[in-house]
């Protein structure tokens, strides 16, 4: 059976704060918009022993960039709410802890930031669980994936692996997995000719770029490049090896308690079915796992 998908209010306001706090400065009112999960918010407390990371107020805020797009996150039409599998999965485990959900729009490059200055308490937007990040944030990972390059469906260069794109424009988005990668390569196989990165602050201008043809190829995670492809055949083609395979996690504040509180909520919801229905609805099934871990992404 189908599950009916949910769509969340984006709390703009909140969200201009939150980029406003990252570059230095602050302020304007707030409007929250919120999707019900229990009837007793305050159970979140009792559920599980990390409940109270995340305040007294029975209301879990959980930042997302919204421009990454289906199937991970994106805005509905109408631009007021927001849907995809990490809207979909947060729900799901703020329900299992009893809590009311907040969706908080900004900036991918922003959302850890947003995370340790507790402006929002989760993040739930196909972040990979890397070494480097979890200097500074504690993941529940839910799903395997990686990165991945797009391509036009015509006229593309012939690339398969990193050491394929040196000398070539290539959109990264800002404060990525991939544009890590990509320096990295420069450092490398491509230090005698550099692939020219360009920095996106969205997947939507990385990929209107990549049609235009300001860039050559875009890199990000395959999952949303096959679906963007099967999407628009006669414009976008998934290519290449996957690089960066890991796994993607929630993320909430070192060392704070959330994670294991998050953990059990995402087993609860992945052994009762409602974590197979979620993938079943985009796809992903083959992404899926068994088992919610903590911190279990890539060493790198």
């Amino acid at each position: 059976m189908k599950m009916t998908k949910r769509f969340l209010t984006v709390l703009s306001a909140l969200a201009t704060s939150l980029v406003l706090a990252a570059c230095g400065g602050g302020g304007g009112d707030t409007s929250a918009g919120t999707t019900e999960a229990a009837a007793d918010p305050s159970a979140a407390a009792t559920n599980a022993e990390g409940g109270a990371a995340f305040g007294d107020d029975g209301v879990l805020q959980v930042g997302t960039d919204a421009t990454i797009g289906l199937p991970w996150t994106s805005l509905a039409e109408g631009q007021s709410e927001i849907e995809g599998l990490d809207p979909d999965i947060a729900t799901a485990v703020a329900e299992e802890l009893g809590m009311e959900v907040e969706f908080v729009n900004v900036g991918f490059d922003t959302l850890i930031p947003g995370l340790e200055s507790q402006r929002i308490d989760m993040i739930a937007s196909a972040m990979l669980d890397t070494e480097v990040r979890r200097e500074q944030v504690d993941f529940v990972d839910y799903l395997v994936t990686g990165s991945g390059m797009l391509v036009r469906a015509e006229g593309a260069p012939d690339v398969n692996v990193l050491a394929d794109l040196c000398g070539l424009p290539v959109a990264v988005l800002r404060g990525s997995a991939e544009e890590a990668a990509a320096q990295e390569t420069n450092e490398g196989d491509c230090s005698d000719d550099p692939i020219d990165v360009q920095v996106f602050p969205s997947f939507a201008n990385a990929t209107t770029a990549l049609q235009s043809g300001r860039v050559e190829v875009a890199l990000g995670d395959p999952a949303q490049w096959a679906y963007l492809a099967n999407a628009q055949p006669d414009v976008f083609k998934a290519v290449g090896e996957v690089f960066n395979a890991g796994k993607v996690g929630l993320g909430v504040r070192k060392d704070s308690g959330a994670a294991q509180s998050i953990r059990d909520a995402l087993q609860a919801v992945i052994d009762s079915g409602r974590y197979e229905e979620i993938l079943s609805e985009y796809g992903l099934n083959d992404n899926g796992v068994e088992e919610a871990t903590i911190n279990d992404g890539t060493s790198e």
